[in-house]
């Protein structure tokens, strides 16, 4: 939790997800590195009241982030910026629906055009994004094949063979 990652917009597109009626829950996986944002978020998630509806997983190790992945359906990225972000690649891989802001251009230029990863400018947009696919099944369905190609593009072997190549 810091000014890098716009927490924040995560917990609006949440409220904005609710208020649509869609039953939504937000896992955000994280560390805290600024005392007063997270006090922000706390505050916000109590006078929208979003308690029930938001957890913080702190400090998890890689097999736990695995776990939470699996469980969850989509996946999304607030960040005002990011060269590439973890967080992203990891939803992407495990087969979420990505939902990210357009101005991370290094992620939009790896994901290529790929419909399973989707761009928007704010935190209304990718909750309306968010909702056309839960009420469309199939678009969903379409979103988890794209991601199958685009996890494919790079993976440790796929690196490693263009390090080899290279």
């Amino acid at each position: 939790i810091k000014p890098q990652k716009n927490n924040i917009d995560a917990i609006k597109v949440l409220n904005c997800l609710r208020k649509f009626g869609v039953n939504a829950q937000l896992h955000m996986i994280c560390t805290i590195q600024d005392e007063g944002i997270y006090q922000n978020l706390q505050k916000y998630i109590i006078s929208h009241a979003l308690r029930p509806y938001v957890y913080f997983h702190f400090e998890q190790k890689q097999e736990e982030v695995a776990d939470l992945l699996h469980k969850m359906d989509i996946s999304i990225s607030v960040s005002n910026w990011e060269t590439f972000g973890r967080g992203i690649y990891e939803g992407i891989v495990s087969e979420l629906p990505t939902f990210v802001y357009e101005n991370l251009t290094d992620v939009r230029q790896f994901c290529n055009g790929n419909i399973g990863v989707t761009f928007v400018k704010n935190h209304l947009d990718m909750a309306s994004e968010i909702n056309k696919i839960i009420g469309t099944p199939q678009l969903y369905i379409q979103k988890v094949a794209a991601l199958k190609l685009l996890k494919e593009k790079v993976s440790y072997e796929n690196e490693e063979q263009l390090l080899l190549n290279a």
